[in-house]
């Protein structure tokens, strides 16, 4: 789906879906509230760079403490995949970035899938999956609920069409579903 979806985004309709759906949504410096624009940026920054690792370290070692380190370092290793495949498509589709508003977050690489919301989808729904139903439902809830705002800041910040989000979190939740399947495969315990 996710390399359809990469194919189809230079149609008619997709187009002017994403151009309509962006336009809408994206927030711009004098027109939009300072604390939206400043929260958006907040949570985009949570989800890259550095800081996504520290995040995933810290879940990692939650793993580690609830089930066994095989499955923390398991997810590391799906989360790292799902990073490199994004990587991978981007340089394959090679789309360009929206360049309707000024961009309200420093991006340097093509935009289709996108990699923050490809990482949070694998993070957040991945750690949900890892957890194999220890996690409290609240909790899910709150992942879910990450992964889904972490897509929606880059289209507010201008720096994501809506389909390199939802590219993303295709990319995303298909890592996470195979990285817990490929867990369970092999034997590593996840009870």
């Amino acid at each position: 789906m996710v390399i359809f979806l990469g194919f189809m985004t230079g149609t008619n309709a997709l187009t002017r879906t994403d151009i309509w759906l962006a336009q809408n949504l994206a927030l711009q410096i004098g027109a939009s509230s300072e604390a939206i624009i400043t929260i958006m940026q907040g949570i985009s920054w949570i989800g890259g760079g550095i800081s996504r690792y520290i995040v995933v370290v810290l879940l990692a070692i939650i793993l580690w403490r609830k089930i066994d380190v095989r499955t923390g370092v398991s997810y590391v290793v799906m989360v790292v995949a799902t990073n490199l495949s994004s990587d991978l498509l981007k340089a394959f589709f090679a789309r360009p970035r929206p360049d309707f508003v000024p961009h309200l977050d420093g991006v340097s690489s093509f935009a289709y899938p996108s990699g923050h919301a490809s990482c949070a989808a694998a993070i957040c729904l991945g750690f949900i999956f890892f957890m194999n139903g220890k996690l409290p439902s609240i909790w899910a809830k709150i992942f879910i609920f990450a992964a889904f705002i972490m897509g929606m800041s880059r289209i507010m910040l201008g720096v994501h069409w809506p389909t390199d989000i939802l590219g993303g979190w295709l990319l995303g939740s298909a890592f996470a579903f195979l990285g817990y399947a490929l867990v369970r495969f092999l034997g590593i315990k996840s009870t």
